[in-house]
C-alpha cells in the first residue's frame, strides 16, 4: 500500500494546491500520476473520489474553485510501505 496526498492544478495561477484527505493505494505507482490515468477506464474508488469537487483555495488570487477534471487533480507518493506498491 502506498499512501498518496492529492493536488490539483489550479487554472487561476498554474501551480499546484494539496488535497485532503490523504488516501491509500493498493499496486499504486511509486510516482505522480493523475487520478484519470490511474483510473482509466475503471471506475475511482470513493475514497479517491473524494478528492474531486472540494473547495480548493488559491492563496495566489484569494479565490476558491471546485476541480471535477480528473486529468487535473494528481496524487503524489508520500508514504511508501514495505512490500507495497
Amino acid at each position: 500500500m502506498i499512501t498518496y496526498r492529492g493536488y490539483v492544478s489550479c487554472d487561476f495561477c498554474g501551480e499546484l494546491h494539496s488535497l485532503s484527505p490523504s488516501v491509500l493505494i493498493k499496486g499504486g505507482p511509486a510516482k505522480r500520476i493523475s487520478i484519470a490515468e490511474l483510473y482509466s477506464g475503471r471506475d475511482v474508488p470513493t475514497d479517491v473520489a473524494v478528492l474531486q469537487n472540494q473547495q480548493i483555495f488559491c492563496p495566489a488570487t484569494g479565490k476558491t474553485f471546485c476541480e471535477t477534471d480528473r486529468s487535473k487533480i494528481y496524487l503524489f507518493p508520500i508514504y511508501p510501505l514495505k512490500g507495497g506498491g
